[in-house]
């Protein structure tokens, strides 16, 4: 297993959102989030009887019916939410899962989808090639598993039981589109190895751009190493630690509403601490539809638009409005048969705004292929206008 490296958005991109190559720059120097913040993959943790230590270490798709029914915890619980009766209700729907190589021994979190015994987790937990994956369930049980799928692009992967029990118990899920900004929130997972933690806060924000880089197999080539993963993000208060990749973020109902995978670090260097109270998990809607495909494909498909992307801003009115700049747009694209061009400016997709090329990639990539949205574009040499298109898709 390899240590990612810690990383800051970059400034630019070469299409992110489509079919042209990814060309991701390490940060040096800029960083949007302030002058020594940067966003970490969540660690896996190496743990021993004695010792545990931190090793190493995320589109909008449409509303869809939750996996269940869901009793409140109680009558109101947005207004006061009862954790304790959340943490009982959703505890058993949460494992820990141990990855082991000859030469390593890593742990994360997973979340129990259905009770075939599937179980969505970070792609960057069980990454590792030939390596043996152990879930445990609840304090004491354990049981083999195998990687079902996995889409490094979103960082998410899901393994199967080898023998499920009878007696799994599933996360409900909430609907994509009823998370709000300030609802409370509880993470749960497996932090420097301590299964079963819980910790609560509120949604700090919705919809938030980040970019981080996943771990990159051995093997891989070097456009593969290059990869970022971005993802259209819920930022959480609740306190989430190297350990809780793949872990559950829920509402104050029980109801899954992201997998927790990343986390802003005060770290410069290459090291990653613990929790300031930034967090990063990929939302419902995304999770469901990449875990859907696997199930069904053994894959993903994603949503394409087919551009080159940078930051990019104009003038209007003495204000100055940012957005997501096109440099290129390739042939026989989404992005060409819509007539976007080069120097147009994304400003916004589906009415929420798209401040940066960060944002537009994001966005793009939580949408089905086959979907549609309207983009909101201006132009450098003036002029805006609307688009209606229709995505591609691709792995």
């Amino acid at each position: 297993m390899h240590e990612p490296e810690n990383v800051a958005p970059a400034a630019t991109y070469e299409d992110q959102a489509g079919a042209l190559p990814v060309n991701a720059r390490r940060a040096s120097g800029q960083r949007r989030w302030g002058e020594i913040v940067t966003v970490s993959v969540l660690s896996a943790v190496a743990a021993s009887a004695l010792t545990m230590a931190a090793t190493s270490t995320l589109d909008r798709s449409a509303a869809w019916t939750p996996l269940a029914s869901v009793t409140p915890a109680q009558s109101n619980p947005a207004a006061t939410p009862s954790w304790a009766a959340v943490a009982a209700k959703t505890t058993p729907g949460v494992v820990a899962i141990s990855v082991s190589t000859p030469d390593q021994a890593d742990e994360g979190s997973g979340v129990l989808w259905d009770t075939r015994g599937d179980i969505v987790t970070n792609d960057h937990v069980v990454a590792a090639p030939g390596a043996h994956i152990t879930v445990r369930i609840g304090a004491q049980e354990s049981y083999p598993a195998t990687v079902l799928g996995a889409d490094p692009t979103t960082d998410l992967a899901v393994l199967r039981l080898t023998h499920p029990p009878q007696s799994l118990r599933p996360l409900p899920r909430a609907n994509a589109t009823g998370v709000k900004v300030g609802d409370p929130v509880m993470a749960l997972g497996n932090p420097l190895g301590l299964s079963g933690t819980a910790t609560t806060g509120i949604v700090s924000a919705l919809g938030r751009p980040v970019l981080t880089r996943a771990p990159t197999p051995e093997g891989a080539s070097a456009a593969d190493a290059l990869t970022p993963v971005v993802t259209d993000a819920i930022q959480t208060s609740a306190a989430i630690n190297p350990g809780n990749s793949g872990g559950a973020l829920v509402d104050s109902y029980g109801r899954l509403i992201g997998i927790n995978s990343a986390i802003a670090s005060l770290s410069a260097g290459g090291g990653q601490g613990g929790s300031i109270g930034i967090g990063f998990a990929i939302p419902i809607g995304e999770v469901e539809n990449v875990t859907t495909q696997i199930i069904q494909n053994g894959h993903a498909e994603h949503a394409t638009l087919g551009v080159r992307l940078q930051d990019a801003s104009y003038q209007q009115d003495n204000r100055t409005i940012s957005g997501a700049g096109i440099l290129q747009v390739a042939p026989d694209s989404p992005a060409a048969q819509a007539k976007l061009r080069s120097g147009d400016i994304v400003t916004a997709i589906d009415g929420r705004p798209v401040s940066s090329s960060d944002a537009l990639v994001g966005a793009v990539r939580a949408l089905r292929p086959g979907s549609t949205a309207r983009l909101s574009v201006a132009h450098a040499g003036g002029g805006a206008r609307d688009l209606d298109i229709t995505f591609g898709g691709q792995l």
